[in-house]
């Protein structure tokens, strides 16, 4: 096994390497997930045993196996363009089946004759990416795959690995950050029996209670470590579908908060695997920066098979670095589920019919800024924006409408919310929500109409059958239909949504008891369309990349973990 795992007689690595015969190794060789492991491994940090496939490998497989013109930094040159689109998806393709160089096949069937048999199901395989932590963070780009149960099953995770190299968010989100290459290097781990999951962050900037009390009430506690783990060896639960416990503690192990049992047969960590991982958190984040840690916990202690920084310091494109931006659940406003193809159809129209519903209603949107983008694969929404488009209105509020945002950065969006709102030109307002609600009315019966006849043709069409010229003319014209469908569902939302907040603000002069149900029952919708749903989608904005006290759960649960 050591010929296979050892490094060849250049000085960069071309085949698979243990991780302990990688000291020295640069990013650009290894990866920033490698690199970090590498720091841990520096400073005594037990880690999972591991495995790199560098970057030598990845880039020898495009050479041999993609077109001219289809390696990562071509691609990364022509992403904005049909061309690099077109030429993305093919380079995904053609890796997702490439074959393996000689030496890696024959390195990877050693490696699982050696450790495959005997840990079949906890053989994990990570992307490492030549980009930092936090730019690859927010390009999607971190990916860690598990149960690997055979060495196809094996070679075939690697080769999705390297096919995250070809996606369009990826490459679009690397251009913006003016990244000009990329490489892909692969991460094998053999995972060892565990008692226990979890993440930790070794430094909160929150507030953590003293005595058992609620978390926002007690002091700050910069060096507070806060863990979120799960029994056994499982993925980390996404969206509650598995639940998870919340451990916070000081540096010297002192435990401050404990969430709620989160299920049948869940246990507390006892105090001695407290005291381990304060050790562990120490070692790890020796500087002020904060780290986030995967680790499992065995009977020798806790060991780390992931490492990073906590912080994300990439400028989000389409924003400023005060941009207060929320994890909205945009996907409401589109029928069924939001695939990838979905959103590579909408999104510029979403970004256009918030645009257009806007000023439609005599608001004007900032130069420069959009509207909602794209990280880590989701949809997020500009709140800053949408704020000061909102408050262009005289009759508004400014505590009625961060109480119905229900956003944790009122301080950043509104540090004055004292102010009485005008009602000098109230009638006028008013009188302008009521002449585009009228409009409306008028636009959905004649939408309605469309669409039915829309839907007919488009079922009485075989598209099969339609030569290339009439196919391109059809899909440009389904494309517009959606473009105006589009408008017209924004222009309702956002209309409702202004009509709510400012008859509620009226309202509440004369029945502050009542100014909610009333709103709500003059602000019902027009034509049938359900407007409120999508409105609200967008009103749900407590999910944000900046968190604060106010978005700690019940049980004190972390959303940043």
């Amino acid at each position: 096994m050591a010929r296979a795992l050892s490094l060849s007689r250049s000085r960069r690595p071309t085949r698979l390497t243990a991780l302990g015969e990688l000291t020295g190794a640069k990013r650009e060789d290894v990866g920033s997930r490698v690199e970090e492991l590498l720091r841990c491994q520096q400073r005594r940090v037990g880690l999972v045993p591991t495995w790199v496939l560098p970057a030598d490998v990845f880039h020898q497989v495009v050479e041999a196996e993609l077109p001219s013109g289809h390696d990562p930094a071509s691609l990364l040159r022509l992403i904005d363009r049909p061309r690099g689109l077109e030429r993305a998806a093919r380079a995904s393709r053609r890796l997702l089946r490439a074959p393996m160089p000689l030496q890696v096949a024959a390195d990877l069937a050693e490696f699982w004759e050696a450790f495959g048999q005997h840990a079949a199901q906890r053989i994990s395989v990570s992307s490492s990416p030549t980009v930092s932590r936090v730019v690859a963070a927010h390009a999607g780009l971190l990916d860690t795959r598990i149960g690997i149960a055979s060495p196809t099953a094996l070679a075939d995770a690697i080769r999705r690995v390297w096919a995250m190299c070809g996606f369009e968010a990826a490459l679009t989100f690397l251009r913006s950050q003016k990244v000009r290459d990329l490489g892909m290097p692969v991460v094998i781990q053999v995972l060892p029996d565990a008692s226990v999951t979890g993440s930790m962050l070794t430094r909160d900037s929150g507030r953590v209670a003293i005595s058992g009390g609620d978390p926002g009430d007690g002091v700050p506690h910069a060096d507070t470590r806060v863990v979120r783990y799960w029994p056994g060896w499982k993925p980390p639960p996404i969206d509650g579908v598995r639940p998870a416990r919340v451990l916070r503690f000081d540096p010297y192990g002192n435990v401050l908060v404990r969430s709620a049992p989160a299920g049948d047969g869940d246990s507390e960590l006892p105090q001695e695997a407290v005291s381990q991982l304060a050790e562990l958190a120490t070692l790890v984040a020796r500087d002020a920066e904060a780290k986030s840690v995967g680790f499992l916990l065995t009977d020798q202690g806790p060991l780390v098979w992931d490492a990073g920084e906590a912080t994300r310091l990439a400028q989000i494109d389409g924003g400023e670095p005060g941009t207060v931006w929320s994890l909205a659940s945009l996907g409401e406003v589109l029928p069924g589920v939001a695939t990838p193809l979905t959103w590579s159809v909408a999104f510029s129209t979403i970004q256009d019919g918030f645009a257009h519903a806007f000023r439609e209603s005599g608001l004007k949107v900032p130069k420069g800024q959009r509207l909602v983008t794209r990280i880590d694969g989701r949809v997020y929404f500009n709140v800053s924006v949408f704020f000061e488009v909102a408050t262009q209105l005289p009759a508004l509020h400014t505590p009625s409408l961060l109480e119905i945002m229900g956003s944790a950065e009122r301080e950043v969006l509104a540090p004055d919310t004292g102010s009485s709102p005008s009602f000098v030109r109230v009638p006028i307002v008013l009188a302008k929500l009521v002449s585009e609600q009228r409009r409306l009315a008028e636009s959905v019966t004649r939408f309605e109409e469309q669409a039915e006849q829309q839907r007919r043709w488009l079922v009485e069409m075989d598209l099969a059958i339609l030569p290339d010229d009439a196919l391109k003319t059809t899909l440009a014209e389904t494309h517009e239909f959606f473009r105006r469908t589009s408008e017209l569902l924004l222009s309702c939302a956002s209309a409702t949504l202004i009509a709510y907040v400012a008859l509620k603000t009226v309202l509440a002069r004369s029945w502050p008891a009542q100014a909610e149900a009333i709103a709500q029952a003059l602000t019902s919708g027009v034509g049938g369309l359900d407007t409120l749903g999508p409105a609200s989608a967008v009103l749900r904005a407590r999910e944000g990349l900046r968190s604060g006290e106010d978005t700690l759960d019940p049980d004190g649960t972390d959303p940043a973990l």
